[in-house]
């Protein structure tokens, strides 16, 4: 048994002990269909426009999932984060389930549903085998509303299954402190590595461990235990120093690849270590809240205006968190549940207080799904303590309901992403990031006229956001207002960074076209591929393809059948769409020969025969060999005996089109 002994009265022990409602028999069915009761109703969800195009919808490996996919997946980081566990799940369970969103939430909700199983099971042996705590936190962390984003949201299948491993790594070393049997420390040690591969914020665990040890009267500061750690600390260091290297727009010096290949760093250097405390301790403080009052959830916090940076709550919040700090340490060895409780919290949620500033929001509600348990099991202990039973008991079931209402709400709001990032627009109009969501789907949907509200709207805040104006421009594009379209790109492209600037030249291209000003827009065109960095086959190819139809609408064909041909060379994968314009290009430029043997590989690949044998028997006749355009002429009849094109140049070439047959 453990040396621990919990700060119950032995009265309510023996009580908690001898209630057969509290038998794990009957607290795990009840917990797991509380959970489900609450999650469920998002399973009918789409995916978002919000990182699953990187994790499943548009990632090759995931959308055709074969075994030399996996197997670059395990040395492919995404979205600055190094989890092949992770990723190798994902495709697991597209292989298995298929590529639909359902079956991805689904499976999200279960191994949340396992989590929270596990959650008891810890929390009774920190409680002395005491089953009423260990249910009530189990119950009250699975349907807490702040654990939606973890659950609901594809992309955050690294949330759930990290804290999987990491929770299972608690119990084994629990158990090792129980038994000191070597066995439950090697598991222990295997599952934290499993929960480093898929989400590197389980680097906290050896901390927890240490904690563990003062939890159960271990001398946590001896040789002894220190050595044990050993193992968990030199794991920890090398997934630190991978996530530091990876956030930072690294591959561990080519030793992996990157899934999108932009460069970027996930780490900001644009706020000073004043405001990084500031706001860091904000951000800790409003974790705190959403503990007790899960309201005005959404799922994009943005940071302050650079006016607001010195607002009250962010002067006074590090006071806050200092005099939070000194109540740890008061409490170290006169109460251990709030020792250990707030510690917990503390441990688990500061390598994602933004003191290091990744991304753009100041507060991101996944980042509880672990660190609640924390300060659940402090107050669930605390109050069963001293509280009456019965009202405890009655108080408890109350949040817990309330939670499954709040939790069922909240999952409404994941249904597709304009109704995610409108949920956040009720309460961030000005964040740039929820502006451009909302302004690239409406546009991307087709709803060009709710694109150009919320454009404007962001216009008239002061956007700075080049994205935000690509997606205007756009939507001003399909509306055909091309002079306001063309006007916002300019805009676009002197707010762009270097490395996606390509992007707003290739639209504005497309937009001066239109306009009829077809040196402009071979010009973007231009700017377009000289900036393009990144060189993807596809996008390149389109850079040449489209500069290619401006040459051609502006008479220079010589140079549109150039571009065409580096478009296919590129991305052959277009080539039936490409090479048409460009043997169509080659004959106006009068290069027959070329032409010719253009019109051929169309033949041979199928690509619209009548008109392929008719143009190459044009391009024949121009060079003499009458006989071989005649042939062609009346194989391009023989596929469309109504082409009028090829009777006239059978005509030409001296002979009379065979009459119809009636």
């Amino acid at each position: 048994m453990f040396k621990h002994k919990r700060e119950l009265n032995s009265n309510t022990l023996d009580v908690a002990q001898k209630s057969y409602l509290f038998d794990p028999r009957i607290v795990i069915p009840v917990l797991c269909c509380a959970v489900l009761l609450a999650f469920t109703w998002g399973w009918g969800n789409s995916f978002v426009y919000w990182d699953d195009p990187v994790y499943v919808t548009d990632n090759p490996f995931i959308q055709s999932p074969d075994f030399a996919g996996l197997l670059h997946l395990l040395k492919t980081e995404c979205l600055a984060n190094y989890h092949p566990l992770t990723m190798a799940s994902l495709w697991l369970n597209a292989f298995v389930f298929g590529k639909g969103a359902t079956s991805f939430i689904i499976t999200n909700t279960v191994i949340h549903v396992l989590n929270t199983i596990l959650i008891f099971f810890f929390a009774r042996q920190l409680s002395a085998k005491n089953s009423r705590v260990p249910f009530f936190t189990a119950l009250l962390w699975g349907l807490h509303p702040m654990h939606t984003e973890s659950v609901i949201w594809v992309s955050e299948r690294k949330d759930v299954l990290y804290v999987f491993f990491f929770l299972l790594s608690c119990i084994q070393y629990t158990f090792f402190l129980e038994t000191e049997k070597r066995k439950h420390w090697i598991y222990a040690i295997v599952f934290f590595l499993l929960s480093c591969l898929a989400k590197g914020m389980a680097v906290v665990l050896p901390l927890i461990l240490v904690l563990l040890d003062y939890w159960f009267g271990k001398k946590w500061y001896s040789s002894k235990c220190l050595v044990q750690k050993a193992p968990f600390f030199t794991i920890a260091l090398i997934f630190g120093i991978i996530a530091i290297d990876v956030q930072a727009g690294g591959n561990l010096g080519g030793l992996l690849e990157k899934l999108s290949q932009n460069g970027d760093s996930a780490i900001n250097t644009n706020l000073g270590i004043v405001q990084k405390i500031c706001f860091g301790s904000y951000a800790l403080w409003v974790y705190i809240f959403k503990l007790f009052f899960p309201v005005h959830q959404h799922n994009f916090y943005t940071y302050p205006a650079p006016g607001q940076y010195y607002d009250i709550q962010y002067i006074i919040a590090p006071i806050g968190v200092l005099a939070l700090l000194v109540f740890v340490a008061v409490m170290y060895k006169r109460r251990k549940v709030f020792f250990f409780g707030t510690l917990f919290f503390l441990l688990t949620i500061v390598p994602v207080l933004q003191f290091v500033q990744l991304g753009s929001a100041i507060v991101s509600e996944r980042y509880t799904y672990l660190s609640y348990f924390g300060l659940i099991f402090m107050l669930v202990y605390w109050a069963d303590e001293y509280a009456d039973r019965k009202l405890l008991m009655s108080a408890l079931g109350l949040v817990a309901a309330a939670f499954i209402f709040l939790t069922y709400r909240q999952t409404q709001t994941y249904k597709d992403t304009i109704t995610l990032f409108l949920n956040s627009y009720k309460y961030e109009p000005n964040a740039e990031r929820v502006n451009e969501v909302l302004v690239a789907n409406y546009c991307m949907n087709g709803d060009y006229a709710s694109a150009m509200d919320y454009g404007q709207k962001a216009i008239e805040a002061g956007t700075a956001s080049w994205k935000t104006l690509l997606f205007i421009g756009k939507a001003s594009y399909y509306q055909k207002s091309y002079q306001r379209s063309s006007a916002i790109y300019k805009k676009a492209i002197a707010m762009a960074p270097a490395n996606k600037i390509s992007s707003v030249y290739f639209e504005e291209g497309i937009t001066d076209r239109a306009l009829g000003d077809y040196r402009q827009s071979e010009a973007d065109f231009d700017n377009a591929i000289n900036a393009d960095s990144i060189r993807k086959p596809a996008i390149t190819s389109s850079m040449f393809y489209e500069r290619g139809l401006t040459k051609k609408l502006s008479g220079n064909y010589a140079m549109a059948a150039s571009d065409f041909g580096l478009a296919i060379q590129y991305d052959s994968s277009s080539l039936g769409r490409i090479i048409k314009e460009k043997a169509f290009a080659e004959l106006q430029a009068q290069d027959w020969q070329a032409a010719e043997k253009d019109y051929t590989s169309m033949l041979e690949r199928g690509i619209s025969p009548d008109l392929a044998y008719n143009n190459r028997g044009g391009a024949k006749f121009k060079t003499g060999d009458t006989a071989g355009a005649v042939m062609d002429f009346k194989a391009a009849l023989k596929i469309n005996p109504d082409f009028r094109d090829a009777k006239n140049n059978l005509l030409k070439a001296g002979v009379m089109p065979s009459p119809q047959r009636q």
